[in-house]
């Protein structure tokens, strides 16, 4: 079944919205190629992946699904919009088995003549950081934990 975004409740944009920021972006490949129900689906990834970050303050309503608008704010900010298509874009390119392998203590892989081999294990901890791109925008909004960046 398609996935369906509705503002306020699974997303902080509109597909639309968000097909115009990516439209200009040079690393915007996986956006192109993605069809539109697959970056809903990480656009809603996105939303609930900020709404699970530490702010700098309560929600404005204790009621709204997302974080955002924060208790000082009357409206969703453009950064968090912009955060939110970074992330999705970010979680389109993530390679989901390769990471769950690295998890479990993979070492190296070959297929035919060509082999990858990997330094250390990497914790389902940081599976999930929150992604460079994005958190340029949530910066200024972060508070009480630590962020991680991929």
């Amino acid at each position: 079944m398609a996935m369906t975004l509705t503002v306020g409740t699974n997303s902080y944009v509109t597909l639309a919205e968000a097909n115009a920021y990516m439209e200009p972006v040079i690393n915007g490949y996986n956006w192109e190629e993605a069809t539109d129900d697959t970056k809903n689906r990480a656009l809603a990834t996105a939303f609930r992946e900020i709404n699970e970050q530490r702010y700098n303050a309560d929600k404005l309503v204790s009621t709204q699904n997302g974080a955002f608008p924060l208790a000082y704010q009357t409206s969703v900010p453009n950064d968090v919009k912009y955060a939110q298509i970074e992330w999705s874009n970010e979680l389109l390119g993530i390679d989901y088995v390769l990471e769950q392998q690295l998890a479990q203590g993979l070492k190296s892989k070959s297929i035919d003549s060509v082999s990858e081999s990997y330094q250390s294990k990497i914790s389902t901890s940081d599976m999930n950081p929150i992604p460079r791109r994005a958190l340029r925008y949530l910066s200024k909004y972060l508070g009480g934990g630590t962020a991680q960046i991929r």
